[in-house]
């Protein structure tokens, strides 16, 4: 392919005939639309001389015009007339000169951008797109000129000077200043310019369009802010900052400055095509018409459990998705295919951590890519009102600020890779009691302050996908409630796909309300009885097909559509073990320490606890992944302590699936079992499978077969009384050594699907085998009651001591060490996705367990390996407590590292800990006999409850101990930004979270006694100090009312410190 040269043209605006360039695509490549560039406040056609030629190739018609003879001065005695509106005046006229038929991907340079946003603001029917490249964020900034009267005197006067001042204090009111050269520069530049041309630069800069962000955002032109990050005229923060008051997409250039389209113009180029692709340049409504009803129905009812209909016709594949809360699964449960287990939501929020999630986005993507997947099912973004929620452990905090900021740096972090992040569930799915009838009764403050903000912060950081929640709330079931229209595809602009829940499409006629698609598919109620009811009139076709417009869409934001997903650079093995291994370090809150962390080099090390070597890498349900290895707390400590072990009480009966290392299978000789699959008495298929559990749905074999057998030769690693049994439903069979020992039809326990699918019935037989003994086992499931082939697992229950003589070794273990530690922890059975806890207390013996090794040894510490609160009524009788959450797969290697003092436990807590269940301000999460859950308590929820109540809890919301400590001094505030000095007044490096608070005293409206503004984090070297910057979203100073956001006029007190309760610093901010 040639490249097309730049070619000179004649371009027609207000202020007369304006020079231009353009290059034509080649011959040969057909036009896909006209890219217009905007120079800047000095540009010419150089500022894009290296960009034009490649858009041509890639098949745009790319067009430039110069301002460098209206713009530039050379001296004082040389100044243009031009003002600001010839310039707005000129990119008009040029917009007219293309055809109406063109789509016009607009992108402004500098000042460039900042007029061209008038003309999207007034005619955004015009534009596909819009980058603002290197574009400062002067629109969201309160500028508050002179009136340009006063304006006009000043400068007929010689007052410049003031005006420059005026002007610089609202441009960089962000509290960035540019280095002197620059400001010397623009000083100089201000002082030359014209009466006519201040008066129409202060014209422009205070159009109301510009002045408010929301005209640019509501526009429905997709944004783009794109700017290096060396530049010296607006720091990236601002630019940051700057794309989430657009909702715009983001994209940084290493290593450039104010000029990335000179800088860098190839990588500028290939941004700004895969932002288009995201854009949806593709003409849907063409393809649209393509498609007859009964293939519209087809694309918004799914094509299997996990993935999206696609349709040859049109160019569109299918699309599988996966879950992705803890770890990208893939379509499929398979040990095969292992995936990388990331720590669990409340973990990554317990970091506080932005850029953390940066990476922690990138290998989501990377493992998305690597199973060819579209999106992942992710992140939970729902609040931890109880901590009673079973999926607690899943969303990421009980703040909606705090949600609202990981949730962002998610999204953005994986969909930057062309993979779509999926928040759910929308919106108060907060509990799992009766999640499929709940009904929650919230008033629209409380929806709006709390319950929605996380979602309409994934919305703005650019979300392409929503998934609607099982729950009603105020009488609707979320499927089919107004919320999907009004504020998410309305107010915020929400045109992604809204995905439900996984069955929670209830009725045919719920097909006319928002959702988009409804999973698994193909689903039912939106087959053929939709097809049905569009024909008589009952559902609007103009509702089905704005849903395959989302939908076509989407494919184009993912790479379905005419197209291939965008590539994703690979995360080796040992990478991603590093930065999960990382990332539960940073993870893990130090609750209470009396100095004997981090470890020095102790004798000997009793390790203790049910959790030590079968801990809880991840929370149960549709979070669960199976990861090609992981390390225990007992695996991770024996590598650098020396460390004895016994596990004092166990927390189950049930069995477990059997070891790989304890089985072979017969038809390879390896470790592992052998799977075959039978339609009658016809083999259909044999498998290797290397784990003891096996999850089958959407598996294909499974589907068809009549019989599934799961074979292996058993070796007893002790001796003893060994329980060998399976887990399944169905007509289920047992042989052991040829023998049928036991037999039985299992039928569910429960309701619940997915309880089903992860914890079916188990049934047994016992004997007892000597060491090193093997035995033949066969389970044979044969699926009955109308119930297909979800799973099967072989299972055992190893030889135990009794019950008693157990916890007696451990505490001798305590006494004869000189540490204990001590990991407890729930259950699967206890927290998990499906149903709720009933109680805060840790399950069987353990209390009792670290009471009684306490009173033998003062040097005990206790791990806590729990996703969400529990009661410690030890708590102050140990002397150090940490709290892990769920890990994930680096969980020992981790905590080796906290223990020893290789890594600062970095966590501050996410949600707030009580000391008893009884104490816990917001608990109830079982609805009425009429389903309804009314949340009563409004905006106060977590810490704010617990302010409100006046009970100290255990640990209060933002705590945690580090390994050094700290000074904070200073706090200063200019605008909305906060800055505190912070020292280390320790003798190590450390890490500290710094949080901003506001309070209202004697506000007018009902108020939390304290709410989380903004936070930063920092890190410095033993006596070091380092400014905090804390940004404070005018949000944070909203309230919701009948008539929308308002601000109550007057003074807020800002208060900056630890965590909710240690707040040193006060300053009052208006």
């Amino acid at each position: 392919m040639s490249q097309a040269p730049i070619t000179p043209v004649t371009l027609r605006g207000a202020a007369g005939e304006l020079a231009g360039w353009q290059a034509e695509p080649p011959a040969e490549v057909a036009a896909r639309g006209t890219v217009l560039l905007v120079p800047g406040f000095t540009g010419s056609k150089e500022d894009f001389e290296g960009m034009l030629p490649l858009l041509a190739a890639a098949g745009y018609r790319a067009v430039a015009y110069d301002q460098r003879g209206q713009w530039q001065s050379e001296g004082p005695e040389d100044v243009s007339g031009y003002t600001m509106a010839d310039f707005v005046g000129d990119l008009q006229g040029v917009v007219d000169q293309i055809s109406p038929d063109a789509p016009i991907h607009l992108v402004g340079h500098s000042f460039g951008g900042y007029v061209s946003r008038v003309a999207v603001v007034e005619r955004p029917g015009r534009f596909r797109s819009f980058t603002l490249l290197a574009s400062g964020p002067s629109s969201v900034e309160d500028i508050d000129f002179p009136p340009p009267q006063l304006v006009a005197q000043l400068v007929e006067s010689g007052g410049q000077e003031l005006i420059w001042q005026q002007m610089s204090a609202a441009l960089f009111e962000s509290g960035h200043t540019p280095p002197p050269e620059r400001m010397e520069f623009l000083h100089r530049r201000i002082l030359q310019t014209k009466r006519d041309n201040i008066l129409g630069i202060l014209h422009c800069m205070t159009e109301p369009p510009l002045k408010d962000p929301a005209a640019l955002r509501d526009s429905g032109v997709p944004l783009l802010v794109a700017y290096g990050d060396t530049n010296d005229l607006w720091a990236p923060a601002v630019h940051e900052k700057f794309a989430r008051a657009l909702g715009a997409e983001t994209v940084v250039f290493p290593g450039s400055g104010h000029v990335p389209n000179e800088d860098v113009p190839d990588k500028v180029c290939a941004a700004l095509e895969t932002f288009w692709k995201g854009t949806g340049m593709t003409d849907i409504d063409t393809l649209l018409a393509k498609l007859d009803l009964p293939a519209k129905i087809r694309l918004i009812s799914g094509a299997n459990f996990f993935r999206f209909a696609g349709e040859d016709s049109i160019g569109l594949a299918e699309m599988p998705v996966s879950d992705g809360p803890s770890g990208v699964r893939g379509e499929q449960w398979d040990e095969r295919d292992p995936s990388v287990s990331l720590p669990s939501g409340t973990a990554l929020a317990a970091t506080w951590d932005r850029e953390l999630l940066g990476e922690i986005g990138a290998l989501i993507a990377a493992e998305a890519r690597r199973k060819d997947v579209y999106a992942v099912l992710g992140p939970t973004i729902n609040l931890h009102r109880s901590p009673l929620g079973g999926r607690h452990f899943e969303c990421f905090s009980e703040d909606p600020m705090l949600t609202a900021e990981i949730a962002d740096a998610y999204v953005r972090a994986v969909q930057a890779h062309g993979v779509s992040a999926c928040p759910k569930h929308y919106v108060a799915n907060d509990s799992e009691t009766e999640r499929f009838t709940t009904d929650v009764l919230a008033d629209e403050r409380t929806l709006r302050e709390l319950y929605l903000y996380p979602f309409e912060r994934s919305v703005a950081a650019g979300a392409w996908m929503i998934m609607a929640a099982y729950n009603s709330v105020n009488g609707v079931t979320m499927t089919e409630n107004d919320l999907l229209d009004e504020p998410l595809k309305g107010e915020w602009g929400f045109d992604g796909v809204v995905v439900s829940d996984w069955t929670a499409v209830r009725s045919t006629a719920g097909a006319a309300k928002g959702t988009d698609l409804a999973m698994p598919g193909p689903w039912e109620l939106w087959g053929a009885p939709l097809e049905q009811a569009v024909r008589t009139g009952e559902v609007p076709e103009s509702a089905i097909d704005e849903k395959v417009r989302r939908i076509l869409r989407f494919a184009v934001r993912v790479g379905a559509l005419q197209g291939s997903p965008q590539p994703v650079p690979p995360v080796t093995d040992d990478a991603a073990q590093r930065l999960v291994r990382e990332a539960a370090a940073k993870a893990m809150v130090l609750a209470r320490n009396d100095g004997i962390l981090p470890l020095g080099r102790p004798a000997r090390v009793a390790l203790l606890g049910s959790a030590a070597a079968e801990p809880r890498f991840m929370g149960g349900g549709s979070a669960t992944v199976i990861p090609a290895h992981t390390t225990s707390p007992l695996e991770g400590l024996s590598e650098v302590l020396p460390v004895v072990h016994t596990p004092g009480v166990h927390l189950s009966d049930a069995m477990i699936p059997v070891p790989v290392e304890l089985v072979t299978d017969p038809a390879t000789g390896t470790a592992g079992l052998s799977l075959r699959y039978f339609d009658g008495d016809t083999v259909l298929d044999t498998e290797h499978r290397a784990a003891g559990s096996l999850m089958l749905f959407g598996n294909p074999n499974a589907a068809r077969a009549t019989a599934i057998e799961l074979h292996g030769s058993l070796r007893a690693d002790t001796a003893g009384e060994w329980r060998i049994g399976f887990a399944g439903v169905g007509d289920m069979t047992l042989s052991l050594d040829g023998e049928q020992v036991l037999t039985d039809t299992v039928l569910p326990e429960g309701t619940d699907p997915v309880e089903l699918l992860l914890n079916p019935p188990q049934r047994f037989v016992t004997r007892d085998l000597a060491e090193g003994q093997q035995v033949e086992v066969l389970v044979r499931m044969v699926p009955a009651g109308g119930f297909p082939a979800l799973g099967l697992t072989c299972a055992v229950g190893r030889p135990r001591r009794a019950a008693d003589e157990e916890f007696a070794a451990a505490v001798e273990l305590a006494r004869t060490s000189e540490v204990a530690v001590v990991v407890v922890g729930t259950t699967e059975q206890i927290e998990s996705e499906g149903y709720d806890r009933t109680t805060l207390a840790l399950p069987g013996r353990q209390d009792e367990l670290v009471a009684a090794v306490a009173a033998v040894n003062p040097r005990t510490i206790v791990v806590v390996n729990s996703g969400s609160p529990v009661e410690m009524p030890w708590r102050d009788d140990v002397a150090a407590v940490l709290l892990t959450w769920f890990p994930g797969q680096e969980f020992g290697a981790a905590l080796a590292d906290v223990l020893t003092g290789a890594r600062e436990p970095g966590g501050r807590l996410p949600t707030t800990w009580p000391k008893a269940m009884a104490d816990v301000p917001v608990l109830n999460t079982k609805p009425g006999a009429d389903h309804t859950l009314p949340y009563t308590e409004g905006i106060h929820i977590g810490y704010r409850a617990w302010l409100k109540s006046g009970v100290a809890p255990a640990y209060p919301f933002g705590h945690g101990l580090g390994y050094t400590t700290w000074a904070l001094d200073d706090l200063t505030v200019s605008g909305r930004t906060a800055t505190v000095t912070v020292r280390n007044t320790g003798a190590r490096r450390g890490r500290q979270v710094l949080q901003a608070y506001l309070s209202r005293e004697h506000s007018a409206v009902d108020r939390p006694v304290r709410w989380l503004s903004g936070f930063a984090v920092v890190e410095a070297d033993a006596g070091e100090s380092v400014t905090a910057t804390i940004e404070l979203p005018k949000r944070s100073f909203q309230h919701w009312t009948d008539a929308g956001w308002a601000v109550e006029p007057g003074v807020f007190t800002l208060h900056v410190g630890t965590s909710v309760t240690d707040l040193p610093l006060t300053a009052e901010i208006g």
